[in-house]
């Protein structure tokens, strides 16, 4: 059985090409290619900082797209940074006892920058309406449940293709 962490990876960036798509506004993915490539660059870092190992953890695209989902589209490059540098600060310095994180990452960084403007839209999957389908994917957390996402995704590209 394939990994499950590609596969998210997979499956997020296919929400933020579709949801670009439906909304008519192909700037979406410019502006998610940002936060996803300035996550990477800071997690890069910080983990060659501290480790003196150049090595990046396919969470990284995954918490870069979680946010590129969930935040609205960055006026400007450094909110965008600002957005990744937050999320890659509570990913590696806010940890609890063995290591756990203390707040997920994308969930941080988006409440802090909410309180200097409001960062979070969620527009990916709200952008229901007549002419477009509502996707709601469900990333499992278990490899043997992998197969079942699969099909669920094949169908909701199905429908979506249809509409």
């Amino acid at each position: 059985m394939p990994p499950i962490k590609p596969f998210m990876v997979g499956c997020l960036a296919l929400m933020l090409a579709l949801a670009a798509f439906a909304s008519g506004d192909s700037e979406h993915i410019l502006w998610g290619f940002f936060i996803v490539a300035f996550y990477a660059i800071f997690d890069l870092l910080w983990i060659f900082l501290k480790h003196k190992l150049w090595y990046l953890p396919t969470s990284s695209l995954i918490s870069g797209l979680v946010l590129s989902l969930a935040a609205a589209p960055p006026a400007n490059a450094a909110y965008a940074a600002a957005l990744a540098f937050l999320a890659v600060f509570s990913k590696q310095a806010l940890r609890w006892n063995q290591g756990r994180h203390v707040f997920n990452p994308a969930a941080f960084s988006l409440g802090i920058l909410y309180f200097f403007t409001p960062s979070i839209s969620w527009w990916a999957p709200s952008l229901a309406s007549e002419n477009t389908l509502s996707l709601r994917f469900f990333i499992p957390e278990k490899r043997r449940r992998l197969r079942s996402a699969r099909r669920l995704l094949r169908r909701a590209f199905e429908l979506f293709h249809f509409f």
